[in-house]
């Protein structure tokens, strides 16, 4: 199943929806003729042989990285290193990735991208590398090979040369290293490098995504190498999923490694798997309700991550386009409730939907168990998005609730603005060089498209890649379509989308002119017309996820429960109490117990509570020096602990109850602690053995990595020391 907190069409339907079928040339049928360009790679001169076809040069299945297989598995990718020729005639397989009810071809070596240019040009043309969504699980780059796209540039005399690529999804892409999100960065490298042999302009270079694509571009504007001069996203932003911790991202490892029969040694053991024995084991994984998570495979916290992109991105200069869906949320809770129901996609109906309908009776009470808010914050987010259907969405349909439970449009609406709206709004405040938008329009109601979607997730791209024609939508949006490709290319161009005139008078098909964020105004693209208006939608109700509390709780909802596993569960829970603040023990852990790597986000020590996360110690038990208070939703749990390994810089052993004393660039190192005894258990008696307690350490720019006890001050920063302890105790 698609990510729920990233999701781009996954079913049949939706695929066909966004003309992602490849056209002829991409299969390797006959065309009009070969077409030749050298680049130069280590020295040596390369000849690609591509094809050309209906006025454009296409060039297919480039490999920019040395397979990633063997001991490369999981690894950071290597650069291509070629033989004298490279034939470029057909697009290659995707990445691995599930393809239930989709006829794909995958395989591990896929890390390939594909070019399309305007025949015969070689006039430093801008660029756009397009980065596909489907929630690092899923997509490929040759979905969005769309040869109308490309010749809409040259029709409108702005030609530009268009980069599509793979990147490793799942496990393969995100279990080590960020190796999916290295991909991208190592194959916008390669265009930067030899974009110009084909006709395009390296310091022209636009990076264009939807969803999880979008998410991953807002994360490489932060890299110190300059990539790329603008940015479009689309229904995706940095902080669309949360970045991970790293201890996180071990325990799926161990938990991933033993579900393939692996006792130790992870990576190694993984790396020596077949390619469908890691998918087997990934998809047993996600089986599992504790990993049922809405975004298990996606970046984590590493040296080109930070713990905070969005407050990183303040400091970008890059100017972007950014927008959203009006109704972003209906399309995730549709996908979660038919998959709940057993049914599929392209099967999907009323009668599914309403099989379903027992389980979403609860969903916004359980919403709100679940992100273990507090008794106000619960309350103010159910005033906010009130069980209502005129408030709900598909927003702007009235009372209509299309024969569904009225919570449906509720869930929809809290998903729509707690996960995009907010996000939207944030990232786009905090830039002065940015222009922001929300889609309103969509496909006619059909079965594929019930009206109860509105204006959903991935809506906007058959608008984009010529998916709009007359057979379906109408006039109206045959023109909007021309709107948003004239738009989208004068970004590509002048890095503004009303092109080189400010005023928006110099294109027929430019009827409303775009300004900047900086007044809080958007773009409403919809079918009717485009105009201008306040980003003040459900204001006061949005302004709600922007609560701290409410922020920091949704993180940790996002990292740890799927919508479909809480849509599953809801019939047999208990209703929350909201005078109590008490829901059901199971609901009331930022991970369920059942395992003995449960991780605990949020510790207090002496001084006040903290977050993010950095290192691991091993080989710890607890005892009466250092004293930790663990915050829980309901409880406070206090007990004393002390690891027999000690972190301090003077040489000598750790004292009780002293903070150690770290000083900027010097060593850190593990050392024997006295005293060793055994923890105290908690008051509510629910822990485990071997479980994570994290511990900040005292320090502004030194952390220790916990497999060799060197300090890395690249990786660290003031707000990102925590130690996971492994402590031993006994319920």
């Amino acid at each position: 199943m698609t990510s729920t907190a990233l999701a781009t069409p996954v079913s049949t339907a939706a695929r066909t929806s966004l003309s992602v079928s490849l056209p002829a040339w991409a299969n390797n049928t006959p065309s009009a003729g070969p077409v030749s360009v050298s680049i130069e790679h280590d020295g040596s001169n390369i000849t690609i042989t591509g094809r050309r076809e209906a006025g454009l040069d296409v060039f297919l299945g480039i490999p920019y990285a040395e397979p990633p297989t063997g001991p490369l598995r999981f690894a950071r990718p290597q650069a291509k290193r070629y033989n004298s020729s490279v034939l470029a005639t057909a697009a290659g397989p995707a990445c691995m990735q599930p393809t239930e009810g989709v006829s794909l071809s995958t395989s591990e070596d896929c890390l390939t991208l594909n070019i399309m240019a305007p025949a015969g040009v070689r006039s430093r043309l801008p660029v756009i590398v397009w980065i596909h969504g489907g929630g690092f699980v899923r997509g490929s780059g040759a979905e969005a090979l769309s040869p109308s796209f490309v010749s809409y540039g040259a029709r409108t005399a702005r030609p530009f040369i268009f980069v599509t690529l793979n990147y490793r999804l799942g496990a393969f892409g995100f279990a080590h290293d960020n190796a999916g999100l290295r991909d991208q960065k190592l194959a916008l490298q390669w265009v930067r490098a030899h974009i110009h042999a084909l006709g395009g302009d390296p310091a022209k270079v636009v990076a264009w995504g939807h969803s999880a694509g979008a998410a991953s571009i807002g994360l490489l504007m932060l890299s110190r190498q300059k990539l790329f001069r603008g940015a479009i996203l689309q229904s995706g932003a940095p902080g669309l999923v949360p970045v991970r911790p790293r201890h996180m991202v071990r325990r799926t490892v161990r938990r991933l490694a033993r579900l393939a029969g692996c006792k130790r040694d992870e990576i190694a053991c993984l790396r020596n798997l077949t390619a469908d024995g890691v998918l087997d084991a990934a998809a047993r994984l996600k089986a599992l309700p504790e990993y049922a998570r809405l975004a298990e495979w996606a970046p984590a916290r590493d040296e080109i991550v930070p713990a905070s992109p969005l407050a990183a991105l303040r400091r970008v200069k890059i100017p972007f386009i950014c927008g959203t869906t009006r109704d972003e949320g209906t399309f995730m809770l549709r996908s979660a409730m038919i998959a709940a129901s057993g049914s599929s996609h392209a099967s999907a109906d009323h009668a599914s939907m309403n099989g379903a309908n027992a389980s979403l009776l609860s969903a916004a009470e359980y919403l709100a168990a679940a992100w273990a808010l507090p008794r106000d914050v619960i309350s103010e987010v159910l005033a906010a998005y009130p069980d209502d259907p005129a408030l709900g969405a598909p927003f702007g349909t009235g009372n209509e609730t299309f024969g569904l439970p009225t919570q449906y449009k509720q869930v929809a609406a809290i998903i729509t603005d707690g996960q995009w709206t907010s996000r939207r709004r944030a990232l786009l405040g905090a830039n002065r060089k940015a222009w922001g938008y929300v889609f309103a329009a969509g496909p006619p109601a059909s079965a594929s498209h019930p009206a109860y979607l509105g204006a959903s997730h991935t809506d906007d791209m058959p608008y984009l890649f010529g998916g709009v024609n007359a057979t379906v939508y109408g006039p109206e949006d045959l023109d909007l379509a021309q709107k948003m490709l004239n738009y989208w290319t004068n970004f590509a161009y002048h890095l503004d989308p009303n092109g080189a005139d400010k005023r928006g008078e110099g294109n027929a098909a430019l009827s409303t002119f775009w300004e900047t964020y900086d007044e809080g105004r958007i773009m409403n693209l919809s079918a009717g017309g485009t105009w201008m208006e306040p980003d003040d939608a459900r204001w006061d109700q949005v302004q709600v996820f922007r609560r701290p509390a409410v922020a920091k709780a949704i993180f940790n909802m996002l990292l740890t429960f799927s919508l479909l596993a809480a849509l599953a569960s809801l019939a047999a829970a208990a209703p929350l109490d909201l005078e109590t603040r008490q829901s059901p023990p199971a609901y009331r852990y930022i991970h369920p117990i059942d395992a003995p790597e449960l991780c605990i986000t949020a510790v207090a020590d002496e001084t006040g509570a903290y977050e993010g996360t950095q290192l691991t110690v091993r080989r710890c038990v607890a005892s009466a020096d250092q004293r930790f208070r663990v915050n829980w939703p309901n409880t406070k749990v206090t007990f004393l602990a002390e690891p027999t390994l000690c972190i301090d810089s003077s040489g000598t052993p750790g004292k009780p109850g002293k903070k150690p004393k770290l000083k900027d660039g010097r060593a850190a190192r593990l050392l024997p602690c006295p005293n060793v005894g055994n923890i105290t258990a908690p008051t509510n008696g629910y822990w485990d053995r071997s479980d994570y307690v994290h511990l900040r350490l005292w320090g502004t720019d030194v952390c220790l990595d916990g497999t060799d006890g060197l300090v890395h001050q690249s990786e660290c920063g003031g707000e990102d020391q925590e130690w996971a302890f492994d402590v031993v105790g006994t319920a």
